[in-house]
């Protein structure tokens, strides 16, 4: 019998275990607090555009114009990046159903009840991916707001930070799409540059490593 395989994706594999209920796989995938992370940086980015919070940055972090400018008052500013990252956050935060609490069994009752793992996993990909995309967005409000504070000030890691932003997105004096923006952000969290550049090591083991790990671990329980 090959029963309740487990598939990594980032590696192409397959682990055939020949396991029975497995249950270590959708329950830590059906934990909530990813979500709730999202929902920490929406608000985070709510206080940084907001001028009754910001600190005295301009509201929406929208550069200062004076009134005779012909633009003063037609830039929106990361006006509307904070309703889209609330946009996100509320997706993610309505995903987290617990896939395993459905498990039963099926095929007449040949297959025992089953984990409801790949339902799970999937689900927690895309809660992890919405809130990449609100993480990007907080960043990107960030190195705005920094940039208008004053890059000078900021403290080492955080100026390395800002600059391999820039190196992706140029500073918003304009409104303009910022879709390739947020991609681009995604991507160096994604790839652990973000980290880097602020001066943390990559934790835990490489994808092979974690990839034995996980099959010694199905094997070991299922002997």
């Amino acid at each position: 019998m090959i029963a309740n395989t487990v598939s990594v994706a980032e590696a192409w594999r397959t682990m055939l275990a020949g396991g029975g209920h497995r249950a270590l796989i959708p329950l830590p995938s059906d934990i909530v607090p990813v979500a709730d992370l999202g929902s920490l940086l929406d608000r985070q980015l709510a206080l940084v555009v907001d001028e009754k919070s910001n600190e005295r940055l301009p509201a929406n972090l929208v550069v200062a114009r004076g009134p005779d400018d012909p633009e003063a008052g037609l830039h929106h500013g990361f006006k509307g990046m904070q309703i889209a990252a609330s946009a996100i956050t509320i997706e993610a935060l309505k995903q987290p159903g617990p896939a395993s609490v459905f498990s039963r069994s099926t095929e007449s009752h040949n297959q025992d009840i089953v984990s409801m793992g790949t339902i799970a996993a999937r689900d927690a990909r895309t809660v992890n991916g919405l809130v990449r995309e609100v993480a990007a967005i907080q960043l990107l409000a960030l190195a705005q707001a920094v940039e208008l504070r004053g890059v000078e000030r900021a403290a080492p890691a955080l100026r390395a930070v800002h600059a391999l932003i820039r190196k992706h997105s140029a500073f918003v004096s304009h409104d303009r799409g910022l879709d390739r923006d947020i991609a681009a952000v995604c991507r160096l969290i994604e790839t652990g540059d973000l980290r880097r550049a602020a001066g943390f090591a990559d934790d835990g083991p490489a994808l092979d490593d974690r990839c034995t790990a996980t099959a010694r671990c199905a094997t070991e329980e299922f002997a």
